[in-house]
C-alpha cells in the first residue's frame, strides 16, 4: 500500500507551485465521483488553494479509490472522507472517516 501513498503524494506535490513543499488534500470519495480541495504551503506556511486540471483530478481520484479499496478489503469498510497530508521531507499521513 505504500506505493499507492507515494504515488498519491507525487501527484499532489506535482500540482503545487514550485516554492510550495507541503500539501493538504481533503476529499470526499465514492467509486464514481469525488470532491477534493488541495492546499499547498510554502516555507512560511502560507497556503494557496490549487484548482486541479481534469487529468490531475482523475489521477488523484484513481489513487484515492485504490487506497480506499485496499483498506476496505482489509477492514471490511470503505471510508468516504479523508485528509491526506504531504510533509516537507516527503512523508505523508492519511486520516479517514466513515
Amino acid at each position: 500500500m505504500t506505493d499507492a501513498y507515494q504515488a498519491l503524494a507525487a501527484i499532489v506535490l506535482a500540482q503545487c507551485p514550485v516554492d510550495h513543499h507541503k500539501a493538504v488534500l481533503s476529499a470526499e470519495v465514492d467509486e464514481d465521483w469525488a470532491q477534493v480541495e488541495l492546499r499547498c504551503y510554502d516555507a512560511g506556511d502560507h497556503d494557496e488553494r490549487v484548482l486541479l486540471e481534469a487529468s490531475a483530478f482523475a489521477a488523484i481520484h484513481d489513487e484515492l479509490d485504490r487506497i480506499r479499496t485496499e483498506m476496505g478489503a482489509a477492514t471490511g469498510h470503505k471510508w468516504n472522507r479523508c485528509v491526506f497530508r504531504v510533509t516537507e521531507n516527503g512523508g505523508f499521513k492519511l486520516d479517514v472517516s466513515y
